[in-house]
């Protein structure tokens, strides 16, 4: 075989080598990106959960107060119950719906997830107290209900209420600590994706 011969085969070998190359990190870009995508989403639809059963929870807390209406040991602290799950969801009424995130470009997404973790950096005290206040408001007229407790006319079981209630303060507390913290970790990783993604895309150019 000639030299030119032997040059021409491997520059063909070359190109079909490099061809292969790039065709398959284009298919780990898209995969990441659909993975990136996914993930978002699946954070993204439980914070729109979580904000309307914010309103859903808030109802609850005016229905029950309207049973109640009277004894107001009961009907003031549900009414402020539900203005904090009221509060709670016009406050994150600002949370994007979902939108298709493959249209976009990757700032524009990093733009996305950037917001919205800074939205839940920001809520997530707010969010924990909240639901903590809403559940002690309701958890009175939960046991009077149920058990046939009555708190306020007995000390026993306002002891124990107050036992009750600092044993679920301090597992909320935990338990929000680390569901923001994976959130957090999550999200940034997802950025991190972002900007492997764009750096391909940008030196394939």
């Amino acid at each position: 075989m000639e030299l030119n011969d032997l040059k021409a085969f491997w520059n063909e070998d070359a190109d079909k080598l490099s061809n292969r190359i790039n065709l398959n990190e284009k298919v780990i870009g898209e995969m990441k990106l659909e993975n990136v995508v996914n993930g978002f989403l699946s954070f993204l639809n439980v914070s729109l959960w979580g904000r309307n059963l914010a309103l859903v929870y808030s109802l609850i807390s005016v229905v029950c107060a309207l049973f109640v209406w009277h004894e107001y040991q009961y009907s003031i602290p549900l009414l402020i119950g539900a203005a904090a799950m009221l509060w709670s969801f016009v406050h994150h009424l600002s949370i994007e719906e979902p939108k298709d995130y493959f249209k976009i470009s990757i700032v524009e997404f990093q733009k996305s997830i950037c917001k919205f973790r800074i939205h839940t950096a920001r809520a997530k005290k707010y969010d924990t107290s909240i639901v903590i206040v809403w559940f002690l408001t309701l958890l009175p007229l939960c046991l009077r209900k149920i058990f046939g407790m009555d708190v306020y006319d007995n000390t026993q079981y306002l002891i124990a209420l107050v036992v009750l209630d600092v044993v679920v303060v301090v597992v909320m507390v935990l338990f929000s600590r680390y569901i923001y913290k994976v959130y957090d970790r999550e999200l940034k990783a997802a950025e991190s994706h972002l900007a492997e993604i764009l750096t391909f895309e940008k030196t394939s150019l």
